[in-house]
Order: structure tokens, then sequence, then C-alpha cells
């Protein structure tokens, strides 16, 4: 099953909105973030690494 497919993932439309919005505020990031993988990308620097690896892991 591709991503195109899961129910979890992010539509592609709405993942093209945000990134054109983005690359579109002006200064260019270091990091093209989403707000849907925030979670994700900060769980170790907060602390929640090992609860976001069980949660994506299904346990």
């Amino acid at each position: 099953m591709g991503q195109e497919d899961s129910e979890t993932a992010m539509p592609l439309d709405a993942f093209l909105d945000e990134v054109m919005s983005i690359l579109g505020a002006g200064d260019q990031p270091d990091e093209i973030l989403v707000k849907a993988v925030e979670p994700v990308r900060f769980a170790e620097a907060r602390g929640e690494y090992g609860a976001m690896l069980r949660m994506l892991s299904g346990r």
C-alpha cells in the first residue's frame, strides 16, 4: 500500500499547499516542516522519543 492510500497520510494537495506557503513566506528556512510532522520531528528534544516510537510502531 502506498502513502496515497493511507488513511493516516496527509493529503498531497494539503501538503503542497502548506509547503508552497512556507516557501512563499520570504526567508528560506533551513528545514521545511509541515505542522503535521512537528510532533515526530521534535519528539527527541521534548523527551518524548520513546513514547513516539511506541505509538508509531503500534505498541
